[in-house]
């Protein structure tokens, strides 16, 4: 891939090389708790870069044969500074599966009074279909609010459809949910840790690696979200806070919820 050119000159996105493991694992920790796809670990960090670097380099017969990562940095290349990263990932959950939970809608009704309600339950998904996602994206807190930062997410489009023979349809984006300044999540608190002893940051390590361990751990059965707690129901299917400019970025550009496509 050549670099690409942005209005501001002295800026260039390029894909990421390993002299950039320190500038990434700097954006991990400035980055607020939860963004997954920048994980605060720096031998995972040049794991990914390496597997990025082998993902460039194959042919695109070979790239769309398998699960592949490119990550990609926003270069000020008049300071030589690193401004911002963002990802693709192709092929995800080829090999693996997804572990979620889908809100669906239950109406319950007594045929002999004529009276029925909605509940809201939670229906956990196995997903083994493969996707295109996009991620990763992270820009210094100096260079938003300029256009800079919907460039940089739009750009993975252009890569996309560039070399459009080593990605699958459909693209979606992975949202981060509520979690507070310690790393907490008030969902996996009330519910996940029932299961799992771990506090959510250990609980999202380990799922980047080995997933299965929702599968093996958690019940499937339905919930029904007026069975839990207030605040723990105002959080299901929300984004965090400091996500809210991507979601609406994304939305304008025709992205909408799953739970939307039914």
């Amino acid at each position: 891939m050549s670099n690409l050119k942005m209005p501001f000159d002295n800026l260039v996105l390029r894909p990421v090389r390993l002299r950039d493991l320190d500038d990434l694992e700097k954006m991990a920790h400035d980055a607020h708790f939860g963004l997954t796809s920048l994980p605060r670990d720096r031998g995972l960090l040049e794991q990914k870069i390496i597997f990025s670097l082998n993902s460039f380099d194959l042919s695109d017969e070979e790239a769309a044969l398998s699960e592949r990562l490119y990550i990609f940095m926003l270069e000020d290349v008049t300071s030589q500074t690193i401004c911002g990263t963002c990802s693709l990932f192709s092929h995800v959950f080829q090999d693996t599966f997804d572990y979620s939970y889908q809100v669906d809608q239950v109406i319950m009704k007594a045929s002999s009074f004529q009276n029925s309600k909605i509940y809201r339950n939670l229906i956990f998904r196995r997903a083994n279909q493969s996707f295109t996602e996009i991620g990763g994206l992270y820009l210094k807190p100096a260079f938003r609010n300029k256009g800079v930062g919907r460039f940089l997410s739009l750009s993975r489009f252009v890569f996309l459809a560039s070399f459009s023979k080593r990605f699958v349809s459909p693209v979606i984006a992975m949202m981060r949910g509520v979690i507070d300044q310690k790393g907490r999540s008030p969902f996996w608190d009330y519910l996940g840790r029932k299961f799992v002893d771990w506090p959510f940051k250990k609980a999202a390590y380990y799922y980047a690696s080995y997933p299965e361990f929702v599968r093996d751990l958690i019940p499937s059965l339905p919930i029904f979200v007026d069975l839990l707690p207030v605040d723990v129901q105002a959080v299901i299917g929300r984004s965090h806070i400091y996500t809210a400019p991507a979601l609406k970025l994304l939305q304008n550009e025709g992205f909408d919820f799953t739970e939307d496509r039914k």
